[in-house]
């Protein structure tokens, strides 16, 4: 169950995020202001803030979405797996100056869909 919970997290994130790891690295040790880090966008550095090696970063909030299961006993997920989940997508982004934090749960009360 705890390896489902994780995949399922990073099942709902992965679309977020896809594409993400696809920059150049930087050999530069340089510290990016914020209009450098956030605004200057190049074929090399398709992404905001990825080829700085300190600086500022990203807070992104995440809100998840929990059904019950199929028999709709009980949660799909729970507290504890999601905050490993992020701590996982945490563990890889962080690096490129993107942090991503828990907004809210959204526990809905049924099976999850077909």
């Amino acid at each position: 169950m705890r390896t489902t919970s994780i995949l399922l997290v990073l099942l709902l994130t992965a679309p977020i995020l896809a594409g993400c790891l696809g920059g150049s690295t930087n050999d530069i040790d340089e510290a990016c202001d914020e209009q450098e880090y956030w605004f200057e966008i190049s074929e090399d550095s398709p992404y905001p803030g990825l080829d700085c090696e300190t600086g500022l970063s990203k807070t992104l909030a995440m809100t998840i979405f929990v059904h019950r299961d199929n028999e709709g006993i009980d949660w799909l997920i729970n507290e504890t797996s999601i905050d490993t989940g992020i701590e996982l997508i945490n563990s890889i982004y962080n690096p490129y100056g993107i942090h991503f934090v828990l907004d809210e749960i959204i526990w809905i009360d049924e099976a999850f869909p077909d």
